[in-house]
């Protein structure tokens, strides 16, 4: 744990390198506007609301509000019926080679798990500590069906409604699967709860870190356990047109910049710069699927 020193330290870091990148976005977008302005769609029309490019829906909670984008993993992606049914037989344990007493302590949780007791997480954030939180990916069988729901702060006063809302989704969960998750997702979302007041945090009782497996398994005969690394040797899909991660926060200040007042070319270039961050999301989540899959076979 960080001593409050340690962690003032850390958001004045933070905090600093936000204000840096916030200047830069702004010239970037200049320079980009006057370089190349983006297309507009087949009909001659200028995207400039959210709702446009990552359709979703405006909840309330913890006295404020927050997006939520909810999809079904089937019409999500290409393979997504696939996954669907592939986790179902991975988690009975209809599919596992060797005993559930043959694997790693750590994955066990898995094998047997109710379906809808488990949820795959993935956030995206400003940087680290002290920074804001604006995305959270949850997918999760809900209703018969692998769903992707993913919350969305459209400005830095949600992110208190956003992670209120995740936390009453999370109270349903049993198993939780991330990668790198122990060490940084989970506790940059008990971070960022207990600045936005929220104290209340019901953690699942099983926490299934793939990062730890993916080094287990295959570390010894992969460049390195990246998530993306892993998505291509082990998931045999690589990732074409996908925004860097080192990308990701200079593009949801651009996006928080240009709400109200931007002019509308720039405005349409950071929607589809934020659409990219979404989609990017959510294919860390669907790998995480798929690698349960691999690891329960």
């Amino acid at each position: 744990m960080l001593t409050p020193k340690q962690r003032e330290q850390l958001a004045k870091l933070n905090r600093d390198i936000a204000k840096k990148h916030r200047r830069e976005a702004g010239a970037k977008l200049t320079t980009a506007n006057q370089m190349n302005r983006p297309n507009a769609d087949a009909a001659g029309l200028l995207y400039t609301s959210l709702s446009d490019v990552v359709p979703g829906t405006v909840h309330r909670s913890a006295g404020g509000t927050y997006y939520l984008v909810q999809r079904e993993v089937e019409r999500l992606c290409a393979d997504g019926g696939e996954l669907d049914r592939g986790l179902r037989r991975a988690l009975s344990g209809s599919t596992l080679a060797v005993s559930p007493d043959q694997l790693h302590e750590a994955v066990r949780p898995l094998v047997g798990a109710r379906p809808e007791r488990v949820l795959f997480l993935d956030i995206e954030t400003c940087g680290f500590i002290g920074v804001p939180l604006f995305l959270v990916g949850l997918m999760g069988f809900q209703n018969g069906k692998l769903v992707m729901r993913q919350f969305l702060a459209r400005n830095y006063a949600e992110e208190g409604p956003l992670l209120a809302a995740m936390w009453d989704t999370l109270r349903q969960t049993d198993v939780l699967v991330s990668f790198n998750g122990k060490s940084f997702d989970l506790p940059m979302i008990l971070d960022r709860s207990s600045v936005n007041g929220i104290f209340d945090c019901p953690t699942p009782s099983a926490h299934v870190d793939l990062l730890h497996e993916a080094r287990r398994r295959w570390g010894h005969e992969l460049p390195n356990c990246c998530l993306q690394t892993v998505e291509q040797f082990i998931c045999g899909r690589r990732r074409s047109g996908d925004i860097p991660s080192s990308e990701i926060p200079e593009v949801y200040h651009q996006f928080v910049r240009t709400a109200d007042d931007g002019e509308p070319h720039i405005r349409a270039r950071c929607l589809r710069q934020l659409q990219s961050v979404v989609h990017h999301n959510a294919l860390d989540i669907i790998t995480l699927g798929e690698l349960v899959v691999h690891i329960l076979t």
